[in-house]
């Protein structure tokens, strides 16, 4: 279906630029079950046509991501991104996080993680990564072990002068 609407507006002089095909990808994710194949042929078609793809177009993939609960494919698209250059910001690991809570086999290990490399890069937790992080708590330790990571992750940002 998105490489029909490409073609489509090929046909009447559009030529498919990087918000194109972010858009396509938005609409994936906005499905009642995102196909998060299909979303990886729209990077891939979007690539061959010699454009690249940002953050807002790996912010939607994500978001496909985490709709379908499928926190591998998130992983697969934060490599990705990194390995073209680009910079996570909060809200992509916002849905990175999303995706973790709603995929079937939730691990707070993994969200620990991925909270560290938020913290390496500086960033500062916001409400939805500390509801995204908590949503994948199944007990009352998971629970505490991400309250003082959060605890100490503050304090360190703050002695940092973190964002």
């Amino acid at each position: 279906a998105a490489e029909k609407l490409l073609q489509e507006m090929e046909q009447i002089g559009l030529e498919p630029d990087a918000v194109a095909f972010s858009s396509l990808i938005n609409a994936c994710a906005k499905a009642a079950r995102p196909d998060v194949k299909q979303v990886s042929r729209i990077i891939e078609l979007m690539k061959a046509r010699g454009l690249k793809p940002n953050l807002l177009t790996f912010n939607c993939a994500m978001n496909a991501c985490a709709k379908s609960g499928d926190a591998a494919a998130a992983e697969r698209f934060m490599q990705e991104m990194e390995h073209m250059g680009l910079k996570p910001d909060v809200v992509i690991f916002n849905a990175l996080l999303d995706a973790c809570a709603k995929a079937e086999e939730a691990d707070v290990k993994q969200v620990l993680k991925i909270l560290e490399a938020m913290k390496a890069r500086g960033l500062k937790p916001d409400e939805l990564t500390m509801r995204s992080a908590f949503g994948v708590c199944q007990s009352e330790k998971d629970r505490v072990s991400l309250s003082q990571h959060f605890e100490l992750a503050g304090r360190e940002l703050k002695q940092m002068g973190g964002k």
